[in-house]
């Protein structure tokens, strides 16, 4: 038992299969109490216009037949998803269909307002349990499986206790635990929703709609599915049940028809789109990857054959002017840099999902000067710029210092520095690159150990 617990699908399906048992005991036990009851009661006379309530649950059942042949389709096809979410689907469309099917197979039951409550009550833990499920999958650092458990089980207790509390007044114990389930469930799982996406930064303005595009296809997909489901099956239903103090006897035929009709706005949207789009884009990243691991194939072969090629002409000058094999230099490191460039686009999945690590080790400052800052004065050659590097950490001092950094990340973090220069500098002006220690001192004056600072200055006027 504890074992299942510790996962989120299968501990919502438990809370899901334990609260429908409760309800469905409680009532084979309590519908020969209820008939007196519910004599007169606003619930019976709404089921008096039985058409009204029949055509509801009839649309229950005609929404989830796309949505069968949609999940049919998928497992068929094995259509690939960022999330598995056949399970959740197959769960939401056997909870709608089949308490609906039972419903409608007993049309001129005298219980039928309690069976109806009873149902629906299930089918709503149903429902919200699955949603539940699908977060804990595509945001499981902040939709956590205990909070999550905590969150369906409140949800679930209030529904059992409403059914046991069903025709009883509202100071009876049942019903005052439901006002206090329903929101200790709602309150947490809001803050939990709030919390997270306070994480997302983002600004729900007007023109500040772009923000959305940086969100990853996993944070799309749940702000759609938590959006729609506390509109369709929690806000609209909950402001209908709280004006009548969520006593189901009072429920008038228009509150009666905003449950029904609130399912399957709940089978239309929150059950379907979020999915559909989790899957088209999933289809479209998988394109983009591999396009961009044709193209890195593709133009890192003629690259190596640049880098070997400067190699080989390297050792047949070896010895010759110094300034051709300081240029050949530049053009090697300058290729081997675009070729590591390329190999992290081969790397693009761990970049999507941030886990690409860097690999750091301690390169010599000498080193970096000469492999990583002087090669890129190229750009500001052909811009017909002047490009100064110079060093003011002086022997044996520059030999024994090192960086401890990932050699390719750095440098690319160079070149961007260097060609932003190189773009705001004017014609015939200066980059210049400095290296020198600067003295860090403390409140009393007294020199700590030196800080060693790059600094980036273009010509006279411009600074970056």
């Amino acid at each position: 038992m504890i074992n299942i617990l510790k996962n989120a699908e299968f501990s919502v399906h438990f809370f899901l299969v334990l609260s429908s048992i409760s309800i469905m005991i409680i009532f084979v036990v309590r519908f020969t109490n209820v008939r007196d009851i519910l004599l007169g009661s606003p619930i019976v006379i709404a089921f008096s216009d039985y058409w009204y309530i029949f055509s509801a649950i009839s649309s229950t059942i005609a929404v989830t037949i796309p949505m069968g042949l949609e999940l049919l389709l998928d497992v068929i096809f094995d259509w690939k998803c960022g999330i598995d979410d056949r399970r959740e689907r197959f769960s939401i469309i056997l909870i709608i269909v089949v308490p609906g099917i039972i419903f409608l197979s007993y049309p001129k039951l005298e219980d039928l307002p309690f069976l109806f409550s009873s149902i629906h009550a299930a089918q709503y833990v149903g429902c919200f349990g699955a949603v539940l499920s699908i977060c804990n999958k595509l945001v499981p650092d902040h939709f956590t499986t205990k909070r999550l458990i905590f969150v369906q089980f409140f949800f679930a207790l209030a529904s059992i206790l409403s059914m046991i509390g069903f025709g009883l007044p509202i100071s009876t114990w049942p019903n005052i635990c439901v006002l206090l389930c329903i929101p200790t469930s709602l309150g947490t799982f809001c803050y939990i929703t709030i919390k997270w996406i306070i994480t997302l930064k983002i600004k729900f303005l007007p023109f500040t709609w772009k923000r959305f595009h940086s969100l990853s296809i996993n944070e799309m997909s749940c702000l759609l599915y938590i959006a729609g489901t506390m509109l369709t099956i929690i806000t609209l239903p909950g402001i209908a049940a709280a004006t009548k103090l969520l006593a189901w006897e009072f429920y008038d035929l228009p509150v009666v028809l905003i449950f029904i009709y609130s399912l399957v706005g709940f089978c239309l949207f929150p059950s379907c789109v979020p999915g559909r789009i989790a899957r088209y884009y999933h289809s479209e990243q998988i394109i983009k990857r591999a396009t961009l691991r044709y193209l890195s194939h593709e133009i890192r072969s003629p690259l190596n054959v640049v880098c070997n090629g400067i190699m080989f002409v390297k050792q047949d000058l070896k010895g010759c002017h110094q300034d051709i094999m300081e240029n050949l230099i530049d053009i090697q490191c300058a290729s081997e840099s675009a070729v590591s460039i390329l190999n992290d686009f081969l790397d693009f999945e761990k970049i999507s999902t941030g886990l690409l690590k860097t690999v750091s080790t301690t390169i010599p400052l000498k080193d970096i000067i000469i492999t990583m800052i002087k090669p890129l004065g190229i750009f500001a050659r052909q811009k017909g710029l002047f490009f100064a590097l110079n060093t003011f950490i002086m022997e044996p001092t520059l030999s024994s210092l090192g960086l401890f950094i990932d050699k390719n990340k750095m440098t690319q973090v160079f070149r961007y520095l260097i060609v932003n220069a190189v773009k705001f500098t004017p014609v015939n002006g200066i980059v210049t690159v400095t290296i020198k220690d600067v003295p860090n001192e403390n409140n009393d004056g007294k020199c700590k150990q030196p800080f060693y600072h790059f600094g980036l200055i273009l010509s006279e006027k411009f600074v970056l």
